[in-house]
């Protein structure tokens, strides 16, 4: 099967909201969007409450992963310590990347730069509030907030 892609039409005040929002990844926020879409209507053994319970807490997890960055990891931050981690955050995910093109037979630059995995991957390790069994959507809040103080510094 083969890959696919679509052009979507986004109105300007939607635009202009997103242009605000620049560590965003909109192409995997659509097709997270689609995936879920066609599961939906594809599987129907799943109760839809169901499903609308975990989005529920996988939303609550994002949101309580941003509260401790906003409230306990950024104020504590320094601008060197930040550098620090997103250069390593950076090299894990280019090594990543180089791994999965040998694997893959596939040149480097076809494939995704996710620095996403590899900063979740940093911060579990390296940041002490984050709690023991934090979830990978966690991580995500608190790596929104941490990314999106980098591009304003």
């Amino acid at each position: 099967m083969s890959a696919r892609n679509l052009t979507l039409y986004i109105p300007g005040n939607v635009a202009q909201k997103m242009d605000r929002l620049q560590e965003v990844n909109w192409s995997k926020i659509a097709r997270e969007a689609i995936e879920r879409y066609i599961d939906e209507r594809l599987d129907t053994s799943i109760p839809p409450e169901i499903l609308s319970t975990l989005r529920n807490q996988k939303g609550d997890e994002f949101t309580n992963g941003k509260k401790l960055a906003t409230e306990t990891i950024a104020p504590n931050l320094s601008y060197k310590k930040m550098a620090i981690f997103f250069k390593a955050a950076s090299e894990r995910a280019e090594n990543a990347r180089k791994y999965l093109a040998a694997m893959s037979g596939l040149e480097e630059e076809q494939l995704p730069f996710d620095i996403e995995t590899s900063a979740i991957e940093i911060i579990r390790k390296e940041f002490n509030e984050i709690p023991k069994g934090a979830t990978d959507e966690f991580c995500r809040g608190v790596f929104s907030v941490l990314d999106e103080l980098w591009h304003k510094i």
